[in-house]
């Protein structure tokens, strides 16, 4: 389990400092900046807590990346969110589209995600590394969290993406890396019942058919030869 230590609450304050904010940005970081305002901003609206627990639904499905950002990161295991769909709407053009969630009329449509348990001094780290995207609180009833200690109620935590750039990704179709990232962190997490709700469940723009379909249904239509000459990742 995670050690705690008992000054969690006094971090918010550190966070904001100078030295903190260099540490994060570099030496020239402005303190009023849209970036630094963004993250202060979007701490103060998390409760306190010694421990967060992360709902992951994309690149964080792979337990292989989290630590690259996340050093405090553990217990790995399947959850629940309901009242989402998956979609890949997150993009820019020439790069490729990534995950999101978007809200679902039927509270009972379920994404089947990563979660991982973090200490509160990765915090900043999660909120920078989800930049496009909002940090949001779930509700106890938006989630199902397979953990066995459930006297332990850390506040869950997801990210839906901001709506601009969502918007520019309209026609932009899946990043074939990521999404090859994605789904072996899948299988390791939810197994072959995880896979075949992604590719089933979770939509994407495909170009043949001018609008979203399941993921599955766009690799079956998909010139993979083409598709990769068109999208070098060679280099990436």
């Amino acid at each position: 389990m995670i050690k705690i230590k008992n000054d969690y609450a006094t971090h918010r304050e550190y966070w904001k400092s100078k030295d903190y904010l260099k540490r994060l940005f570099g030496n020239n970081v402005d303190a009023k900046s849209a970036v630094v305002q963004n993250l202060l901003d979007t701490i103060d609206s998390i409760p306190e807590s010694p421990v967060y627990t992360i709902a992951a639904y994309g690149s964080l499905l792979n337990t292989n990346d989290i630590l690259r950002t996340m050093p405090t990161a553990e217990n790995f295991r399947m959850g629940h969110i309901y009242g989402f769909t998956r979609i890949f709407n997150i993009g820019t053009l020439g790069k490729g589209c990534v995950l999101n969630i978007q809200y679902h009329p039927d509270t009972q449509k379920n994404v089947i995600c990563n979660f991982i348990d973090i200490s509160y001094e990765d915090l900043p780290e999660y909120i920078l590394r989800e930049g496009w995207y909002n940090v949001e609180v779930l509700e106890e009833d938006q989630y199902y969290d397979t953990w066995e200690d459930v006297n332990e109620r850390n506040p869950v935590l997801t990210v839906v993406g901001d709506q601009h750039i969502v918007n520019q990704s309209i026609g932009i179709e899946p990043q074939l890396n990521y999404l090859h990232l994605c789904l072996t962190g899948m299988k390791e997490i939810g197994g072959w019942q995880g896979v075949r709700q992604f590719l089933e469940e979770t939509l994407c723009f495909s170009k043949e058919a001018r609008d979203y379909v399941s993921v599955k249904q766009w690799l079956l239509t998909t010139d993979m030869v083409d598709y990769m000459i068109t999208n070098d990742y060679s280099k990436r």
